[in-house]
C-alpha cells in the first residue's frame, strides 16, 4: 500500500485536513481549480451553496415532470420571436406581398 498518497496527520491517522486544509483553504483550492478549467467551459460551483444531494430517482422524476412545462415555454418563446421578427420585417416595408 502506498501510504504517501493517503493523508495522515502527525499521529498517523487518516486525515483529509492534513492534505487539503480547513474549509477556507478547500474553498480557495476549488476557486483556483475552477480558474484553471474555466477555458474548458466548466464554471465554478456556487460558493457556500445550501444545495443538498438528491436521490437520482427523484431528480429524474422532477426532470420528467418539468419537461412538458419547459417544452411549452420553449415553444411560446419561439412563437414570440417569430412574431417579433415579422413585425420588424413589416415595419421595414417587407410586408406580405399580394
Amino acid at each position: 500500500m502506498c501510504s504517501s498518497v493517503v493523508p495522515h496527520d502527525a499521529a498517523g491517522k487518516l486525515n483529509c485536513r492534513a492534505l487539503l486544509g480547513n474549509r477556507p483553504k478547500r474553498r480557495a483550492l476549488q476557486t483556483r481549480v475552477a480558474a484553471k478549467v474555466a477555458p474548458l467551459g466548466l464554471p465554478r460551483g456556487v460558493e457556500r451553496s445550501q444545495a443538498q444531494h438528491q436521490e437520482v430517482k427523484r431528480f429524474y422524476g422532477l426532470v420528467k415532470e418539468l419537461n412538458p412545462q419547459l417544452e411549452q415555454e420553449a415553444q411560446r418563446q419561439v412563437a414570440q420571436q417569430r412574431i417579433h421578427q415579422a413585425v420588424q420585417q413589416h415595419s421595414r416595408g417587407g410586408g406580405i406581398g399580394m
